[in-house]
């Protein structure tokens, strides 16, 4: 890597340098969105494992699992909306 002049360095302005950032922000901006996703992921067969032992349990508990449900759809909604974003803010062909 070549170093910049001194002399050119002190001239760079604060607009200049977020400019040459750019880039890496943004690659380090979408790898932090795909882990959200991936944690999403994560609930959601959380989620779906928990529903199968409520389901499975020798008392019912309906209320349970219904909110468990509920905790379902509220996580593949999020999973769908992280994915748009990434998806609007992150094109594939950057």
């Amino acid at each position: 890597m070549q170093l910049p002049r001194y002399k050119d360095a002190l001239t760079m302005g604060k607009a200049k340098v977020d400019q040459m950032m750019a880039p890496v922000k943004a690659r380090s901006a979408r790898k932090r969105a795909e882990l959200k996703m991936c944690e999403i992921e994560e609930k959601i067969e959380q989620s779906k494992a928990t529903l199968h032992q409520l389901c499975t349990a020798e008392d019912l508990c309906f209320d349970s699992i219904v909110d468990e449900l509920d905790d379902l759809d509220l996580h593949k909604r999020r999973q769908k909306q992280y994915g748009a974003i990434i998806e609007q803010m992150f094109p594939a062909d950057e």
